[in-house]
């Protein structure tokens, strides 16, 4: 729960996207037994992209001597990240970090004296979105998540290049599968296979605060394991460990191959690319079915047609919970509307549907006339592989998705990003853990650069500037909940 101050954003700039590659060339991968820190997380999939870039660019040593990336100091490249080759979204990201200092080359100031140089495993489970993290690390769950302990078909990802877009990164594969039981009470499972384990996280990240999965809309109450949804009582209880650290973007994708036209066509008459709040929310609740029935486009005199497919993230997902909130009021108050039940097939087992950010904008890629959601990225790079797909961003209400839009005020969807920890995984957690954890969760509050290609950093670390100029500092309103609006923008 926060209080609806006045807060700074800081608006960072573009970042540059050539990349660099290691010129170290032996890559030992670090393995449970030379680990001295396993820190286990669950539940955002757009923050997890963030965590990924923060490791590549800031944290962990690449051995790069100034070239693009981190200066390391062994000769030897440590980055590694892995996926579990089956269904669903469970990674595993591995380095020796930096030296402590906080200058060039070194951790950022706030990381705690000791962690320099030490190997890190870092489990995230992103499968499922934002309610896992509630459900693990708030109620002290057992869930499924990757393991390097079972090792067998496991392939090291060697030496990625630095990008600024997560997606571009190789992966190495260990082998595993799972799915979900909905009446599984224990373990959420029906198979669980080769490189998967069960675990508590230490830290839960949610696109949005904790009040919003006390509501059924929002909280996957078919799926046993996960309990009912979260009571006042635990919302004021966790909320003491919640963490808010900073402003996360989404945005409106759609399929730029569509019958009767095509979005991405400079001749196309619709203003700007744009969809109205009002267009939007008609076609999530599934009013208008086909495109030439959108009225913003049939006042364009748009030749666009064709059914209107919706890809949507699973109950449970953050960026779905933004979506619902910001045009359909669900969960609100008066005016509440419920999003289509109508949707492009779903992925996984009934009532999932796309259990992740990746397979949501594969959803929208492969669906001609498609249209969906998800984090929006600010990054030259983002915006190459998007436009090299399928996929288009548009506009709300004629603004476009972006930092500066969204911390001025003037662009609606983006959220609070929350860390919150597991005090019982905390408490059993080694030293070294918990200094990373700690660490890890004030450098998202106070430093969204480089992961905030889709971030707007929500701390005072600066004087603000009025009236808002780009690049620098604006004025930033705080949210109550994510029902309420922004309070104080300007």
């Amino acid at each position: 729960m926060h209080t609806n101050m006045k807060l700074a954003a800081a608006v960072a700039g573009v970042l540059s996207s050539t990349a660099a590659f290691a010129i170290g060339t032996t890559n030992t991968p670090i393995t449970t037994g030379t680990a001295n820190i396993i820190l286990n997380m669950a539940g955002s999939s757009a923050a997890r992209d963030a965590l990924i870039l923060d490791m590549d660019k800031l944290l962990c040593d690449r051995n790069f001597g100034g070239t693009g990336g981190q200066a390391g100091t062994d000769g030897i490249d440590t980055l590694n990240f892995y996926k579990v080759s089956g269904n669903g979204d469970l990674r595993v990201f591995s380095c020796t970090l930096l030296p402590n200092g906080g200058g060039a080359g070194q951790l950022p100031a706030n990381f705690t004296t000791g962690l320099g140089g030490k190997n890190v495993i870092v489990y995230y489970r992103s499968d499922g979105g934002s309610v896992w993290g509630a459900i693990g690390a708030g109620r002290n769950t057992s869930i499924i998540r990757a393991n390097l302990d079972t090792t067998a078909g496991a392939v090291p990802a060697g030496s990625p290049g630095v990008t600024n877009d997560a997606a571009a990164y190789n992966y190495g594969t260990l082998t595993g599968t799972y799915s979900i039981q909905l009446a599984a009470t224990t373990d959420g499972q029906t198979t669980a296979t080769g490189s998967v384990a069960l675990d508590t996280p230490l830290i839960g990240v949610l696109d949005v605060g904790l009040e919003n999965f006390t509501l059924a809309a929002n909280w996957p109450t078919a799926i046993l394991v996960a309990g009912p949804v979260l009571t006042g009582a635990e919302v004021t209880t966790y909320g003491a460990n919640d963490k808010t650290t900073y402003g996360q973007i989404f945005g409106i994708i759609v399929n730029k191959a569509t019958a009767g036209g095509n979005w991405a066509s400079t001749t196309f008459p619709i203003a700007d690319l744009s969809l109205s709040s009002a267009d939007i929310a008609g076609i999530f609740t599934h009013k208008y079915t086909d495109w030439s029935a959108v009225p913003s486009i049939k006042a364009a005199g748009s030749p666009l047609s064709g059914a209107i497919g919706i890809c949507r993230r699973d109950i449970g997902s953050g960026s779905h919970v933004v979506i619902t909130t910001t045009f359909l009021n669900t969960g609100c108050g008066r005016g509440s509307t419920a999003f289509s039940t109508i949707v492009n097939a779903a992925s996984g087992t009934t009532p999932l549907f796309r259990s992740s950010t990746g397979q949501e904008l594969s959803c929208v890629n492969g669906l001609t006339g498609g249209i969906g959601y998800s984090s929006y990225d600010d990054t030259a790079s983002f915006q190459t592989a998007t436009s090299s797909n399928n996929l288009l961003f548009l506009k709300v209400d004629g603004v476009a998705p972006g930092k500066l839009n969204a911390a001025n005020g003037s662009y609606p969807l983006w959220e609070e990003l929350h860390f919150l920890q597991n005090p019982t995984a905390y408490a059993a957690a080694a030293q070294l853990t918990k200094d990373f954890a700690d660490s890890i969760t004030g450098f998202f509050q106070l430093q969204p650069a480089p992961a905030a290609a889709n971030g707007i950093s929500l701390n005072a670390v600066n004087a603000t500037v009025d009236p808002p100029v780009s690049p620098n500092w604006v004025a930033l309103g705080g949210r109550a909940n994510a029902c309420s609006k922004l309070i104080n923008a300007h």
